[in-house]
């Protein structure tokens, strides 16, 4: 999540981290050191009962709830404007590269290697627009 958010990772975060199961909780509390260092959280609260804090992004692992606080309406504007000018990038490479697979001629004489290869392309390229239409619509709310 850091990454996708464009989060500095020298940059210290707050993170929640919540889940309905018992067991998955007590081994994050139990880890709970290794997180932070590896996170480099600046404050991390664990829980069952943790509300979304606002103005935070959320993600969803393992039936863990993950919540990362944004800071200020200016990084929300910034992050806004940065996943709108990433998205328009891959749906303009998402349309080339589907107007290839459309065709006829490419797929017959490209080897059929060259053809999985765009196709695999095609599903990642999808796979990261759909993420980050996730992450907009995330941060639409707060």
């Amino acid at each position: 999540m850091r990454s996708e958010m464009g989060v500095a990772p020298e940059k210290r975060i707050d993170l929640y981290l919540k889940s309905p199961h018992k067991e998955k909780l007590n081994l994050l509390r139990e880890n709970r050191s290794y997180i932070a260092n590896l996170v480099r959280t600046e404050k991390l609260i664990i829980g069952e009962k943790i509300a979304k804090p606002t103005g935070s992004i959320s993600s969803l692992v393992d039936d863990i709830d993950i919540f990362i606080p944004l800071k200020s309406q200016r990084g929300f504007d910034k992050e806004r404007k940065r996943l709108k000018e990433n998205l328009a990038t891959i749906e303009k490479e998402l349309k080339n590269l589907e107007k290839k697979l459309l065709s006829k001629d490419f797929i017959r004489k490209a080897p059929s290697e060259i053809v999985r290869k765009e196709k695999k392309k095609n599903s990642s390229l999808r796979s990261r627009a759909g993420k980050l239409k996730r992450m907009l619509r995330e941060i639409q709310k707060i």
